[in-house]
C-alpha cells in the first residue's frame, strides 16, 4: 500500500505539468503582417543604368523598398533580352530592411554570341509581397573586352582659320590585330561649314 501511494504521488506533478500550456508567442504581431499585406511596399532599382566589363565576373546592382517590411521580400529580376547565359535572379530583403544588393554573374565569351546585343534591360518581375516601383527596369551595358576602347589625347584646342592642318591623336587601350582596320568616327559642330571653312 505504501509503495502504491508513492507511485500515485509521483504521477500528480506530471499530470499537472502536462495540462499547463504556455501561450503561443509571435515574433511579428499579426496586426503588422495584416497591414503589410494590405499595403505592401514598392520595389525599384537604385540606379537607371550600369556599365560593366565582360571580364568583371559579376556586377552588384542595388534595389530598394519604399518602406521597411516586417516580412521577407523576395524580388525576381528578369533579363529582358536574348543574351545567352544571363538568367533570372532573386533579390531578397530581410525583414525591416529597405536596401539590398543583387550580385549578377556576367557571362564570358564562351556563353555570349558575338551577334547578340550588349545592352540588356533588367526588369523587376512580380515580387512576392511587394509592389513594382519606378523605375521598373535597369539598363545593363556590357563592354566587349575584345574591342579596343578609343580615347582622344586633345580634348579642346583653339586654332585660327588660316593656321593649316591640326593633329588630334586617337589612342587605343590595346593593340589591335586582324584583317580589318579600326575606323574612328569624328564629328564637328559649330558655325563653320565643312569644305568651306575647313576640311575634315
Amino acid at each position: 500500500m505504501k509503495s502504491s501511494l508513492s507511485k500515485l504521488s509521483l504521477c500528480i506533478p506530471l499530470f499537472v505539468a502536462c495540462q499547463a500550456k504556455a501561450p503561443l508567442s509571435f515574433e511579428i504581431p499579426k496586426s503588422l503582417v495584416e497591414s503589410a499585406l494590405v499595403s505592401p511596399p514598392n520595389v525599384s532599382f537604385s540606379e537607371t543604368s550600369v556599365t560593366v566589363s565582360e571580364s568583371a565576373g559579376s556586377v552588384a546592382i542595388g534595389l530598394r523598398l519604399s518602406s521597411p517590411s516586417p516580412l521577407t521580400v523576395r524580388v525576381p529580376v528578369i533579363p529582358n533580352g536574348n543574351m545567352t547565359g544571363l538568367s533570372e535572379a532573386v533579390a531578397e530583403f530581410a525583414p525591416g530592411s529597405t536596401n539590398t544588393i543583387l550580385n549578377l554573374p556576367i557571362p564570358n565569351n564562351s556563353s555570349i554570341d558575338q551577334s547578340s546585343p550588349r545592352n540588356i534591360n533588367l526588369v523587376i518581375g512580380l515580387p512576392q509581397y511587394a509592389n513594382q516601383g519606378m523605375p521598373g527596369s535597369l539598363e545593363l551595358r556590357i563592354i566587349d573586352d575584345e574591342r579596343p576602347m578609343i580615347r582622344f589625347q586633345v580634348l579642346d584646342q583653339n586654332v585660327a582659320e588660316n593656321s593649316g592642318p591640326i593633329t588630334i591623336t586617337a589612342i587605343s587601350d590595346r593593340p589591335f590585330s586582324g584583317p580589318n582596320s579600326v575606323n574612328v568616327g569624328v564629328q564637328a559642330s559649330g558655325s563653320a561649314a565643312n569644305q568651306t571653312d575647313y576640311t575634315l
